[in-house]
């Protein structure tokens, strides 16, 4: 097996830690009674991380020659950071705009629909970008050990049933109509890759 470059070791590890930063923010947002502040700080970081984190992932499947999935499954990844980012920020601003609205005004449930509408849209969109990166890296995982191969089945699932959730639910994001979330799992997955990460830059 070859062994990482500098710089891709680099980018792995770096890759690798902002990933585990994320997943805890992102646990930390969604569970911890944290003060509102700082439950902003940890949900805004969370995108911007997972799209570092998917940068790094890619040379950590690379092994110094280029391949194209990997690439691409890293496009997706930074790509569905930006979004979900683009997506907390615009619902939570919705959220404040909500509150700044009478609740005697009749045009109030209609604007709360519409924004309703266009921050699930960006939901969605967040999981169909995640899922494809997600179903990507574990092709290219069942390369390496047996421990990959687990990453890489257990990702294909994981891809693959966020990705048909959402589509079968659309235009709600499954959980607002009571179905299956697959975000916490998914999220349990990339926990793990980004473990592997640094144990393999560590080689």
């Amino acid at each position: 097996m070859q062994h990482p470059s500098r710089q891709d070791r680099t980018w792995i590890i770096t890759g690798g830690l902002c990933g585990i930063a994320a997943i805890l923010a992102y646990f930390g947002a969604a569970f911890l009674p944290l003060p509102d502040a700082a439950g902003l700080v940890l949900a805004f970081a969370f995108g911007p991380l997972v799209s570092i984190a998917s940068l790094g992932l890619v040379h950590a499947m690379e092994q110094g020659a280029p391949r194209v999935g990997a690439r691409i499954a890293g496009f997706l990844g930074a790509a569905a950071g930006v979004t979900v980012l683009a997506m907390l920020t615009v619902q939570q601003a919705l959220f404040a705009a909500y509150g700044r609205v009478p609740e005697s005004d009749p045009s109030r449930a209609a604007l709360m629909e519409l924004g309703n509408a266009v921050h699930f849209g960006l939901d969605i969109a967040w999981d169909c970008l995640i899922a494809a990166s997600i179903t990507l890296f574990a092709f290219h995982l069942w390369r390496f050990s047996i421990f990959g191969k687990v990453l890489s089945i257990t990702g294909g699932l994981c891809g693959v049933l966020l990705f048909a959730i959402n589509m079968a639910a659309f235009p709600d994001p499954p959980d607002s109509i009571g179905w299956l979330d697959m975000g916490p799992f998914c999220a349990l997955w990339m926990l793990a890759v980004y473990g592997w990460m640094i144990a393999r830059a560590r080689q």
